[in-house]
């Protein structure tokens, strides 16, 4: 049916149809309603509506289904008899609304699904179309075969002004199978404000959120991510989207938060990321937050870093804390602060550490410090003093009091005395230079000094030094003409050279021969101090005999006495005695001579 005035037209068409084979039986519903007002130079209506309805029923053996297509537009200025034709032309304005539901069963299946869609556009002043527009659609889908069932919901709702365009996405999903059922929900609001010349947007900012959760046989997890994001001459169509190129100022912020539990643990964890970036001077904040549970153990962990970067340098602050407990007694608790700073391919750090464990050797506990300066301060009214500080592997202390200590290795600065020191009278002071001074002293063991001045009583069991040693070289007796020696050994082993004296030797003979001759030998290392012949009777007389030298560290230095008979008569007529005497040994250099 049409009728027609001028260039103004109006048409009702409309087509029905039954089918049916041995196979498979259809019937359809065709009908469109359409509308033109005046004629361009081209020939084409100015102005147009319609509305177009399909309706369609396909039995076959194996499937069923069920559709049905509606659509309404309307077009003004369209360069296209049809007002919905895609290829419209500058200078069209134009709106449609369109919808499709189906139903579709099969020997396995059943599918339900609905599309509908709400478009406008309008043409800019240029005439050009497709700069300003915004549409609706919808989609919805439900699906059940013999192993899944599966409902999907999208909606997308957009607009575009010019070179500025803004959207919101949503998408729903559950699905169930036999081991395992899940349900998500994603959803992302987009603005974008301008147009570079490579055709990216100028401007962006985006929110996307994504919410999960999956239940299986073994396991139950629930997730969320939040995404937030901005840039400023961003190279890419998205704002989050990794590679931006220079000239870019950027801001995100996300966020993960998930549970999980399987049959034997449970999991938590938070994380947090809030960063942003101009000109590659970027900024940056993490935070994670995690706990794990099992039936052997429990464990708690967060960590935060922050860090700022320009120009290749990094500055970088990062907190660990974890907390560890288990049923075989595994304890621990740690907490760490490490602060660091990257500069020309250098790294610099500084640090703490605390923690208790559990070890084999017991439980520990420990703090621990990095740093090239560690201090403590104090502030009285508006003076700050550091009465404590560790620089550069030196520990300085301005004042301390300490109950009872250990010190294995000490450096005196100054000097170090007792609290009650009085030069000359009380306590005890030790200075730098080597000088000490101590009032009433006890020491036990070796002392060395050059020099030193005592008063009262000094008692030693032994003397080795600028002092004499004096010992009484026994006497003897003989009376044959056989040789015969006596030896005494001095010791010796001083760290100075010492001098072995025999002032004089006292020797008688007694012979009742005058031809009877003996001769006396001495000597001291081997060096003959006295050799003196004897003839008849003689009485008791002195003979001198002499030193001799011995140098540092001598020892076991022999003094010989050797006497016998050079010409005579018989043995038994003759005795010869060797009488005591002394022998003094003294340095071999005396300060008190010269």
């Amino acid at each position: 049916m049409s009728v027609q005035y001028g260039d103004n037209k109006a048409g009702i068409e409309r087509t029905t149809q039954a089918i049916a084979t041995e196979t498979e039986a259809r019937v359809s519903d065709v009908s469109r309603l359409e509308v033109m007002i005046g004629e361009n130079a081209d020939g084409t209506a100015k102005n147009a509506a319609d509305i177009t309805e399909v309706r369609q029923v396909v039995v076959t053996e194996s499937e069923a289904r069920a559709q049905a297509v509606n659509k309404l537009s309307a077009a003004t200025q369209a360069a296209a008899d049809k007002a919905d034709e895609a290829d419209r032309k500058s200078g069209q304005n134009a709106a449609d609304i369109s919808s499709l539901d189906q139903v579709v069963t099969t020997l396995d299946s059943a599918t339900a699904s609905r599309f509908d869609e709400v478009s406008a556009q309008l043409a800019d002043q240029s005439g050009q179309v497709g700069t300003i527009k915004g549409g609706i659609q919808n989609t919805a889908i439900a699906l059940i075969t013999n192993t899944l069932a599966q409902t999907s919901l999208s909606q997308r709702m957009s607009v575009q002004y010019g070179d500025n365009k803004a959207g919101i996405e949503r998408t729903t999903q559950a699905i169930a199978t036999e081991t395992e059922a899940r349900v998500s929900d994603v959803s992302r609001l987009e603005v974008m404000i301008g147009e570079n010349a490579d055709g990216t947007a100028k401007n962006a900012a985006d929110i996307t959120e994504v919410r999960q959760v999956v239940v299986t046989e073994s396991e139950a997890r629930a997730q969320a991510v939040n995404k937030l994001s901005a840039a400023t001459q961003a190279a890419a169509d998205k704002a989050d989207e990794a590679d931006r190129k220079s000239g870019q100022n950027a801001a995100d912020i996300s966020s993960l938060d998930q549970v999980v539990t399987t049959l034997d643990s449970a999991t938590a964890q938070a994380l947090l990321t809030v960063q942003t970036d101009v000109n590659n001077n970027k900024a940056s904040i993490n935070s994670l937050s995690q706990t794990v549970s099992t039936y052997q153990q429990a464990t708690a962990t967060q960590i935060n870093a922050i860090t700022a970067t320009v120009n290749g340098h990094t500055s970088a602050i990062t907190t660990n804390a974890q907390a560890i407990a288990g049923i075989n007694g595994d304890l621990s608790a740690l907490y760490s602060i490490k602060v660091g700073v990257a500069s020309n391919g250098q790294y610099y750090a500084a640090g703490m550490g605390i923690g208790v464990e559990n070890t084999p050797n017991g439980m520990q506990s420990q703090v621990v410090f990095l740093a090239d300066r560690f201090a403590v301060t104090h502030q009285a009214g508006d003076t700050v003093t550091l009465p404590f500080v560790i620089q550069n592997g030196q520990v300085i202390i301005r004042d301390t009091v300490i109950g009872d200590g250990t010190i294995s290795n000490a450096k005196i600065g100054n000097y170090i005395q007792s609290n009650n020191y009085v030069t000359g009278s009380v306590g005890w002071h030790i200075n730098k230079n080597g000088n000490s001074e101590f009032n009433n002293v006890t020491v036990r063991g070796t002392i060395y000094g050059n020099d030193g001045y005592f008063n009262g009583t000094i008692r030693a069991n032994k003397i080795d030094g600028d002092v004499c040693a004096i010992w009484t070289f026994p006497g003897f007796k003989i009376s044959a003409g056989e040789p015969t020696t006596r030896t005494l050994y001095w010791r010796g082993g001083l760290d100075y050279a010492a001098r072995i004296c025999i002032p004089y030797s006292a020797i008688s003979m007694a012979s009742i021969r005058a031809d009877n001759v003996f001769r006396a030998q001495v000597k001291i290392n081997n060096v003959v101090l006295m050799d003196t012949t004897f003839n008849n009777n003689i009485a008791q007389v002195a003979h001198p005999v002499g030193y001799v030298d011995v140098p540092a560290g001598a020892v076991n230095v022999p003094i010989v006495v050797t006497v016998w008979k050079t010409a005579g008569g018989q043995a038994n007529q003759l005795y010869f005695t060797v009488e005591n005497f002394t022998v003094i040994v003294s340095p071999a250099t005396n300060r008190f001579f010269s």
